[in-house]
């Protein structure tokens, strides 16, 4: 996050100055990204420490709740054992993600939370619980926005189910909406003061999506997936001059246009892209921390080893990489290697047990609401990271989302069976969404 993390800080800073309508943006990039972690970081005044303690707990805590929610939901406890069985013995990718500064880790648990409350909310009309969900998935979005989209699909499939089986709840779906979008009033008001436009999102989705074209290694575009592409960079000069960004309003929309004109013009091309993006969430499903490091100091050194070895992965030469990983000079990506290779295994697992899920569940994702929207989440994401931009740091998202599904597959999970509840559990209701 080296690269990205002053861009945080020049938000911290931002805060610090009590959202100064004269604050000058050090990196020139006032809607990019979204400004949540820049508050985090203004909160914690760069004791980082401290502040990858608080991920850590936060995600214990989320890991508490799920926990909390199985035991309601399935009334099962092999549910519960299986989840934290996954998380024992697997879970080692979802602790590095939250060990590392950015907002990743933040996001992804709050948008767990959110799911989860949502869930509680609908199982037993509890209006405090639409109420918990909203401020969960509202903080969300300010954090990252890559889920804006999950949110309006998610938005219109919660008022279809509500008004097709439960419409006492209508005006309770409909509060969860329009929490969720007043907490993004603040930034609509920041963007359109910068911009003159009122944004839901930051402004780096063109030059995302640009770029995400070069990820297919000898692209008929010639575009190279960097942030510093010779094209994207000359697209933008051309039209705003030499020294525009390409994270801002104007060549934000102009890299949009680019992206689904090089689409339109070479369409075999972008599903030949699409289907190596599959390719690398296969090779490298989770993020395994930069253990490297400790072990390899020069920063140059680094960058030039990883490149070989991503060479060797796009290329499929495993014998290269398998000779490389018993090398003395690689040996700081040594472990990396092995831990990839776990991850790899881990991901083939996770898949086998989704397809199982699909026709275990059958019918009972589309009307079990907690079903659905776990399987949703899986499915953005994998489209989003297909579509766009693939990164194993964006896809351990929902890392816990893929235990989730695991542990409901090999628990023996039901979703038709009703079971009663006893004076000691809280006060559930078992609606027919979830029988």
């Amino acid at each position: 996050m080296h690269g990205i993390l002053p861009y945080y800080q020049d938000f911290a800073n931002y805060f610090g100055s009590g959202w100064d309508s004269c604050y000058i943006f050090e990196l020139n990039s006032p809607t990019f990204p979204m400004w949540g972690y820049g508050a985090i970081l203004f909160l914690f005044e760069k004791k980082y420490l401290l502040l990858v303690v608080f991920q850590q707990l936060f995600t214990i805590f989320t890991i508490y709740t799920l926990l909390s929610f199985l035991k309601k939901l399935n009334f099962n406890k092999s549910v519960c054992d299986y989840t934290k069985i996954i998380l024992l013995l697997f879970g080692f990718p979802w602790f590095i993600f939250h060990s590392v500064i950015w907002p990743y880790s933040v996001s992804a648990n709050l948008l767990v939370l959110g799911l989860i409350y949502l869930s509680l909310g609908l199982q037993n009309s509890s209006f405090k619980f639409f109420v918990y969900s909203s401020v969960c998935y509202g903080i969300l979005l300010n954090f990252r926005s890559d889920y804006i989209y999950h949110y309006f699909f998610l938005s219109c499939f919660l008022i279809l189910h509500l008004f097709f089986r439960n419409r006492k709840n209508l005006t309770k779906g409909f509060t969860w909406i329009a929490i969720v979008m007043l907490f993004l009033v603040p930034w609509g008001l920041h963007s359109k003061r910068e911009t003159g436009n009122y944004l839901l999102s930051s402004t780096n989705s063109g030059h995302v999506l640009f770029i995400s074209l070069g990820q297919l290694p000898n692209n008929v575009w010639g575009i190279t997936p960097e942030d510093g592409d010779p094209i994207m960079k000359s697209i933008v000069k051309s039209k705003f001059g030499e020294n525009a960004k390409s994270l801002t309003f104007g060549p934000d929309k102009e890299l949009k246009r680019a992206w689904l004109k090089n689409i339109r013009q070479y369409p075999k091309e972008f599903f030949r892209k699409c289907g190596y993006n599959i390719y690398l969430t296969f090779v490298r499903p989770f993020t395994n921390g930069e253990i490297y490091k400790f072990f390899i100091e020069d920063d140059l050194e680094q960058m030039m080893m990883k490149n070989e070895i991503k060479s060797d992965i796009e290329k499929k030469d495993f014998r290269s990489l398998l000779n490389r990983s018993f090398s003395s000079r690689y040996r700081g990506f040594f472990i990396p290697i092995l831990l990839n290779i776990f991850s790899i295994s881990i991901f083939i697992f996770f898949v086998i047990l989704i397809i199982m899920g699909l026709f275990k569940f059958r019918s009972g994702i589309w009307s079990n609401w907690t079903l659905f929207s776990i399987y949703s989440v899986v499915c953005y994401q994998i489209a989003l990271q297909t579509i766009a931009y693939y990164n194993p740091n964006y896809h351990t998202n929902i890392f816990l989302f893929y235990v989730i599904i695991s542990a409901l597959v090999l628990g023996n999970y039901k979703y038709d069976v009703k079971e009663k509840l006893s004076e000691n559990d809280l006060p559930v209701i078992i609606e027919d969404d979830f029988v």
